[in-house]
């Protein structure tokens, strides 16, 4: 009963530790705010390939997020750009 308990304690910090992750902390903080250490993430990683791997897919989920928020400001800056230069030119030609 203990070990189970100990089993399912282990699984929900995991799942924190991704979600952590998929939100831009470090390893090291991500597990850190789920309550462990980086020692027993470190661990984990070691003895377990599919908490490896769902860590390596956490940072990427992370760096995609990251890499669509560029974009959309990207896109926000150059309509503020082309509005900036037509109302330059605008005012630029006023008699």
């Amino acid at each position: 009963m203990a070990e189970e308990r100990e089993i399912d304690k282990n699984w929900e910090t995991k799942q924190k530790i991704f979600l952590y992750l998929q939100q831009g902390l470090s390893f090291k903080d991500a597990c850190i705010a789920s309550g462990s250490s980086e020692r027993s993430g470190h661990r984990w990683k070691s003895e377990d390939g599919s908490f490896g791997r769902q860590v390596e897919a956490s940072v990427v989920i992370y760096k995609q997020k990251l890499i669509k928020c560029v974009i959309v400001l990207d896109e926000e800056i150059s309509q503020i750009d082309r509005k900036v230069i037509f109302i330059t030119v605008s005012t630029s030609f006023v008699v």
